[in-house]
């Protein structure tokens, strides 16, 4: 009687083993992939202010005013390859190129970097944070960048988007 409880653990254990060894990478990859789709932008937000789309934020001369329509839209694909019509990203009616997201080991934040068709010269980088869930999946994204100004003040800049596919 032990001895086949014994077996009748052992061979649950394994079992439980062998799906959490299934699951886990199943898990780790559609993590990875949550910024994939269509968005649409909803919002600049600066330095705690917010900037609902359609909207202008005006700045003092020499900067351009930070403004945004209801059309302004990103779409990642699986492929890596970007479309999007952001007038942040663009110099077209539409630019495309190669994306790529990434984490460096000591930060907690991963990296989402724009390499245009247009200008290959010229790569942009940003800051990625998925936000929200709906059936597992983050139905918001900001893509933003916190810099240091030359008073030593910090400054942050986002773009705010919800998935619409």
């Amino acid at each position: 009687m032990r001895s086949s409880l014994k077996r009748a653990l052992t061979a649950t254990g394994a079992l439980v083993l062998a799906a959490g060894a299934v699951l886990l990478p199943a898990s780790a990859a559609q993590a990875h992939g949550d910024y994939y789709g269509k968005w649409k932008l909803t919002a600049w937000r600066i330095d705690g202010v917010t900037i609902p789309c359609p909207g202008k934020l005006e700045i003092p001369p020499p900067a351009p005013s930070i403004s945004c329509d209801d059309k302004e839209k990103l779409v990642l694909r699986t492929n890596y390859r970007y479309a999007a019509t952001l007038k942040v990203l663009t110099r077209l009616d539409e630019e495309t190129g190669d994306f790529k997201v990434t984490k460096f080991p000591s930060s907690v934040n991963k990296v989402i970097v724009f390499d245009p068709n247009s200008d290959g010269t010229n790569p942009r980088a940003y800051r990625l944070q998925l936000i929200g869930t709906k059936a597992g999946t983050p139905n918001k994204m900001k893509i933003y960048l916190a810099t240091t100004n030359r008073d030593g003040s910090k400054s942050t800049a986002a773009m705010i988007f919800t998935r619409i596919s």
